[in-house]
């Protein structure tokens, strides 16, 4: 690796060391051989007061102590400030992928991340916040991979030939659903809409019932469709009156809007 010295272009040194892979991370072990926590002899690109301050630094930790991470830190710390550290903060917490791709997306988020540990404490909260930023499209596909997943984990399969992805909308036990809400079949609301007037009581009971599984979508439903569900109760004369006229008309209305 070539050699860089502190002189003047702290920023730049920084951003040099902090760019090099992890799995290139070694250092010489007092105990003989090497190990694996930052870059290769990284003291040796310390000089003059850079080596004097890392050496006082670490001259009471032990070994296990010394981290990249420890390391990465108390460079910021000492050479580039808060100004430059709280920058970078700023720039991940506004990071989302947008055109990058998920690999470029990813080296971004792991370098900024460094700069804001406090907000990711955890892997449960890096990975939020890293799925927070994704595109959407990427997201539905995590999920769907997610569901699948589930469904092998507890051995429940699909059949391919009827599975469907990538739609917008699912009709569902005569309702629409989507991204937007769930909303009445169009199709169940053509049939309320052009239902001929009731001729009987079985008649009504049809059209009540067809009417009442989406009651949800009409305010005060029951007290619309008192007047009808009246002629369903016992000892009740089958009459059709203008009051109930009203309220099959306004019945059929409300699902037109």
């Amino acid at each position: 690796m070539q050699e860089i010295r502190l002189q003047g272009g702290l920023k730049t040194v920084f951003k040099q060391l902090v760019s090099i892979p992890k799995c290139q991370y070694r250092y010489p072990s007092p105990s003989g051989g090497l190990g694996y926590r930052y870059p290769l002899d990284v003291v040796s690109l310390l000089h003059g007061d850079a080596y004097t301050w890392w050496t006082t630094a670490t001259s009471s930790m032990d070994e296990g102590e010394i981290t990249w991470e420890f390391f990465l830190s108390a460079f910021r710390r000492k050479y580039l400030g808060t100004r430059y550290a709280d920058e970078k903060k700023r720039e991940f917490m506004a990071l989302v992928q947008g055109g990058m791709s998920v690999t470029d997306y990813e080296i971004q988020f792991v370098r900024l991340s460094q700069y804001a540990p406090e907000l990711v404490p955890t892997e449960r909260d890096r990975c939020d916040r890293f799925r927070y930023g994704l595109v959407k499209e990427v997201k539905t596909y995590i999920q769907i991979r997610v569901n699948m997943q589930t469904l092998l984990e507890n051995q429940l399969y699909a059949k391919l030939s009827k599975c469907e992805f990538w739609i917008r909308e699912v009709v569902f036990l005569g309702h629409v659903v989507s991204s937007e809400g769930i909303r009445v079949d169009p199709k169940k609301v053509e049939a309320i809409v052009n239902w001929k007037q009731p001729t009987s009581v079985t008649e009504i009971r049809s059209f009540l019932g067809l009417a009442g599984y989406y009651r949800r979508f009409v305010s005060g439903f029951s007290k619309v469709a008192a007047p009808l569900t009246k002629l369903l109760q016992k000892g009740i004369k089958y009459e059709w009156s203008d009051a109930r006229q009203q309220a099959f008309e306004k019945l059929k209305e409300a699902f037109e809007h």
